[in-house]
């Protein structure tokens, strides 16, 4: 995995430096998982570019055009290096009820937000901590799909979304793949900007084109290209605005 924010790309003649930093570890689905130190690195630079420019955003969602894209894994990662290095009190939120993440449990019937919305289920039954560094997983639940669009426009949602933002320093939301369902755009919304995972390789220019054309409401702040294998081709860091 490898960051990208304009120009700035990790110098892979660091490859073997980066696998002696430290990592972390989260204690997901009742077993504890780690983030070696050289993708997480990546999670951490782009972190320190934002915080040196601006104020890091109180709600951030990690979006990408197209489902199997990392973006699960590279939220993870930026609340870890929210909650760790800075001591950030942090919540990755899970609204792809298209296909949520296992980050809780292994369970299909792991309580989530469709559970608080539509069952009125406590949050403080639902949230989990990842560990004792300040990073708590909040599930999407089970939806059924015709339900899908209304939850994602209503005032419930809204609701939930201020109250975590008045309990947490940053939000970080788990938004479905803008190609898949046109709800994306709408969950992205959430966030006061947007971070982009795109799988080098796989997603195309003209798919990531009219995935940016869903969020060109929203300022991009950066852009996680996954699992690099060659250069950026110049073609998409120019369409990324570099």
């Amino acid at each position: 995995m490898k960051s990208l924010l304009k120009h700035s790309q990790t110098n892979r003649n660091f490859k073997k430096e980066l696998k002696s930093l430290p990592g972390l570890e989260f204690n997901l689905a009742g077993e504890w998982s780690r983030i070696d130190g050289d993708v997480l690195e990546n999670m951490r630079m782009m972190v320190a570019r934002i915080r040196r420019s601006e104020e890091f955003p109180k709600r951030l969602s990690i979006v990408s055009t197209l489902s199997g894209e990392g973006v699960t894994s590279v939220a993870l990662g930026i609340c870890g290096t929210l909650a760790n290095d800075y001591k950030a009190k942090v919540c990755l939120v899970d609204l792809n009820w298209y296909s949520p993440a296992k980050l809780v449990c292994e369970d299909t019937d792991c309580l989530g937000i469709a559970d608080i919305l539509e069952k009125n289920i406590p949050l403080e039954e639902v949230i989990k901590p990842a560990g004792d560094s300040g990073l708590y997983i909040l599930p999407a639940g089970i939806l059924e799909e015709y339900k899908r669009p209304v939850v994602a426009r209503s005032k419930g949602l809204k609701e939930l979304i201020d109250t975590l933002e008045g309990l947490f320093d940053h939000l970080i939301l788990d938004i479905p793949a803008l190609l898949t369902t046109s709800d994306s755009g709408t969950l992205a919304a959430y966030g006061k900007s947007c971070c982009m995972v795109i799988q080098q390789g796989i997603t195309s220019i003209e798919d990531v084109k009219m995935g940016l054309d869903d969020i060109s409401h929203l300022p991009i702040l950066g852009v996680v290209i996954n699992r690099v294998t060659i250069n950026t081709p110049n073609r998409l860091v120019k369409l990324l605005g570099g």
